[in-house]
């Protein structure tokens, strides 16, 4: 008879190894985890730091993970307390901080959780309890601030399934996990859709909410589209900017804090959305506030026609921006991703086709105007996602937005002024690098043709190299968890082809280097 162990909860249990893993040279496998088929990928993986010898992570919301970088012995930390949505974590001087939100029908319970590294006990205590209405569900956003006291904001979206949207919860953290600032908001928009884009908060506890809005005429199709981002202080909205774009389709839009308390917002757009007769245009945007929100310019610039420029076939493609940095002479870079969703009905079945194309970079003067835009070139994609699976392990924005739960898009590390980027690829594309015609790596191929690529980036200087050859290692690329300037700790998974709808390998946790 089957013995079932579901029911048993351990408090410190250690990892099984399964199977030989081949290692290379530069590969040292800390960990692995067994993924049985369908038990669907990692919802959480978080790398929480480095103390006195050990690793530690977190995987699926609930097990912490410490693991010796001498022996490689692993000692999982499990504990019913850790079993809801984690927003961020924090590091103390014997601790690792976990902050967590837990919503059920009728209420929000915002808990601190606190593993101490030296005698690897565990406690949770409640920060916050609201009541919300019956049949409500919750989206949130966080962010940190850039200087050493790390605050973090927490922006929710309450959203009921009669009312739709039922205002916003803002949370304002400091560095050891504590509550400096609430607020319930209910900010009103000039359009009658909208959505919440992005957040960031100063290192004076300022938090900027950046929302789009959208009006429609008769027909339907696109009137206008705003631009709104809200100042929030002193547990209020302070201020409010609201601005017409002089386009209509607006794709994403992203804010950074920069340094002398600068604002800058960029975002990428398509300005004939809803009219095919028109001529499309595919460009990308800023907009430079100060501290008192004064607008400091507003620049917009078509991309050239052959930079990322798709088949007329893929209609459906749009670009998302990764991440916003600033360098240390102030000029800023944005990296982002051409894509493509598409939702196929198949008679009695359903399925996503996801596409991952080339990384877009664009740099811009201190000052918010376009400098560059250079093009990693690069054709990755998944053929036939199940809608079910989604169902069972991702939200739909995880689809569009984090495409890094599969294999596929990519990672960038900043290192000073140096961008490490981090991608699986066909191997055909990587004999000459940033050649126009690319080879799609499908992920059925990955074992037979697919490489994981390393390009550095640093001035108008571009050097790639591979890392690892998925047919000759049985390995391919997942994510980077924390990367120096030649090493990196990452997840792998091992012999495995079968990852857009249903796993059946290993996860590894390895320290990369090159």
């Amino acid at each position: 008879m089957k013995k079932n162990y579901a029911l048993i909860l351990l408090l410190i249990c250690s990892f099984e190894v399964f199977g030989q893993v081949k290692i290379s040279n530069n590969h040292t496998v800390m960990f692995e985890k067994r993924l049985g088929k369908y038990s669907g990928l990692p919802k959480n993986y978080d790398f929480l730091g480095e103390y006195n010898g050990n690793y530690y992570l977190l995987l699926d919301n609930k097990n912490v993970c410490k693991v010796s970088q001498d022996t490689k012995k692993v000692t999982t930390f499990e504990t019913e307390e850790l079993e809801e949505e984690i927003l961020f974590n924090f590091q103390g001087d014997d601790y690792i901080g976990l902050i967590s939100i837990k919503e059920t029908k009728i209420s929000l319970e915002v808990k601190k959780h606190t593993l101490n590294t030296s005698d690897n006990t565990l406690s949770a205590k409640t920060l916050r309890m609201f009541e919300v209405e019956k049949k409500s569900g919750m989206r949130y956003m966080t962010a940190t601030s850039d200087d050493k006291s790390k605050k973090v904001a927490v922006v929710t979206e309450v959203l009921n399934k009669k009312a739709g949207y039922n205002g916003s919860f803002v949370f304002v953290f400091d560095e050891t996990g504590d509550i400096l600032t609430y607020a319930k908001i209910f900010p009103t928009f000039k359009g009658s859709r909208f959505s919440f884009d992005d957040v960031a908060v100063s290192n004076e506890g300022v938090v900027y909410l950046l929302a789009s809005s959208t009006s429609y005429n008769k027909q339907g199709f696109i009137d206008a589209s705003y631009l709104e981002l809200l100042k929030i202080e002193d547990s209020a909205v302070s201020e409010k900017i609201v601005k017409q774009y002089p386009f209509k389709g607006v794709r994403d839009t992203k804010i950074k804090l920069l340094s002398g308390e600068r604002i800058f917002i960029t975002g990428y757009y398509k300005s004939s959305a809803g009219y095919q007769k028109e001529k499309k245009h595919d460009g990308h945007f800023t907009l430079m506030f100060d501290a008192s929100l004064d607008d400091e310019g507003f620049t917009y610039k078509d991309y050239e026609p052959n930079t990322g420029k798709l088949k007329k076939k893929d209609r459906l493609y749009s670009k998302a921006i990764q991440s916003i940095h600033e360098l240390s002479d102030g000029s800023i870079v944005v990296f982002g991703e051409e894509r493509i969703i598409t939702y196929i009905v198949v008679k009695y079945s359903s399925f996503y086709e996801l596409q991952a194309r080339n990384i877009v970079m664009d740099t811009y003067t201190p000052d918010g105007k376009h400098e560059k835009t250079q093009v990693i070139r690069k054709e990755q994609m998944i053929p036939s996602v199940s809608s079910g699976y989604y169902k069972r392990t991702l939200q739909m924005q995880d689809i569009i937005y984090e495409l890094k739960h599969l294999p596929i898009s990519f990672n960038v590390i900043k290192v000073d002024d140096k961008f490490l980027v981090f991608y699986n690829d066909h191997i055909e594309n990587n004999i000459v690098p940033n050649e126009p015609k690319t080879k799609q790596l499908v992920t059925k191929a990955f074992k037979k043709y697919g490489v994981t690529v390393v390009c550095s980036i640093e001035e108008d200087v571009t050097e790639q190299k591979i890392l690892i050859d998925a047919k000759a290692e049985e390995r391919i690329f997942f994510d980077v968890l924390d990367c120096k300037d030649n090493e990196a700790l990452i997840l792998t998974l091992y012999n495995d082809g079968k990852v857009w709808d249903g796993v059946d390998g290993t996860l590894l946790f390895e320290k990369l280097t090159w």
